[in-house]
């Protein structure tokens, strides 16, 4: 075999090392540290920022170094969040209440460390790999974060303002008051014309002098009228002690007129029963001339007699009338009759 040859094979050979060598590396490359590091805990924090982390980056608790980032991703779920995967040594173990701070590590430049801390005046619990932890980006460390949120704040109330045109409605607001004040001082100056009038007229003898009569006169109308009220009041108890006595005698009045309506009646009921009496009597004689009993029932029945009677009348009729001719006969014959 020729050199050319063997030098070939020999340099392909060591291709082909150096290939499997980089596989080897890419599949095992943190097998052999899992064997010789400590056990540690598989934690993932969700953050506002991850600026300056990636995975290799320093996680420490209280400033005392507790691990290590695996490596940094967004949220597939929320766009404005970021996933930090870290490796939390177990022992000794970290409280449950943890809360992360992404700081930087140099004011120039340079990467970031996660900070652990506790929340609250003590630490609670136990460190959960099962958790979803939170965290804050909070930069160099040179601002608190209150003054940060305090900034993002009023930037939040700036945008508001901007967007409900805050500054345009002040405007108007301004030049509406403007207008109200001269309003105002037109309106004071007419008041002030008002009140220099009102001094003119109250200092005039003549108007000073015509108040005080009229003064005088409602003095003496209030006098009179607290006579009148006095007058009436006395009227008021008169009249309301007449009215007691007109009381007192109409009373008496009715019970001498029910006295008086008692005997009435009492007369009444007397007679009722002395005409129920005669028309007892009446319908005794009624019923004995309905039998023919007596003069009257026979003359009521008797048909004979009263043709009789009727013929009897006649006949009176007839000597009436010839006596009223005798008279007038005598008359014009000139007998006088005495």
């Amino acid at each position: 075999m020729s050199d050319y040859r063997k030098n070939f094979l020999v340099g392909l050979t060591m291709l082909l090392g150096l290939a499997l060598l980089a596989v080897m590396i890419i599949l095992f490359d943190k097998a052999p540290a899992r064997w010789i590091a400590p056990n540690r805990l598989a934690v993932t924090f969700e953050a506002n920022r991850a600026d300056g982390l990636s995975g290799g980056s320093g996680v420490s608790y209280l400033g005392v170094p507790a691990g290590v980032i695996e490596s940094v991703e967004r949220d597939p779920k929320n766009p404005t969040r970021v996933w930090i995967h870290t490796l939390i040594d177990a022992k000794p173990p970290l409280p449950g209440n943890l809360v992360g701070k992404v700081h930087r590590q140099s004011v120039v430049g340079g990467g970031s460390l996660l900070d652990l801390e506790f929340q609250g005046d003590k630490p609670i619990g136990q460190l959960d790999a099962g958790k979803l932890y939170h965290a804050d980006y909070v930069g160099e460390g040179l601002i608190p974060p209150e003054i940060t949120q305090l900034a993002a704040e009023l930037r939040g109330i700036a945008q508001s303002l901007r967007d409900n045109h805050f500054v345009e409605n002040t405007n108007q607001m301004i030049v509406n008051t403007n207008q109200m004040v001269v309003e105002f001082n037109a309106d004071a100056k007419r008041l002030g014309k008002l009140i220099d009038s009102a001094n003119e007229t109250l200092n005039d003898p003549k108007m000073k002098q015509d108040i005080k009569a009229a003064l005088a006169n409602i003095h003496t109308a209030t006098d009179h009228a607290v006579q009148i009220s006095a007058d009436l009041e006395k009227i008021s108890g008169d009249l309301s002690k007449k009215v007691d006595d007109v009381s007192s005698h109409a009373s008496a009045a009715l019970l001498h007129a029910q006295n008086d309506m008692d005997s009435v009646t009492g007369k009444i009921n007397d007679r009722l029963e002395q005409t129920a009496k005669l028309l007892e009597t009446f319908q005794s004689i009624a019923a004995k001339i309905d039998k023919g009993e007596g003069t009257a029932g026979m003359l009521v029945n008797d048909p004979k007699l009263y043709q009789s009677m009727t013929a009897a009348m006649q006949e009176l009729k007839a000597t009436v009338a010839d006596l009223k001719l005798l008279v007038d006969q005598w008359t014009q014959e000139g007998v006088h009759i005495h």
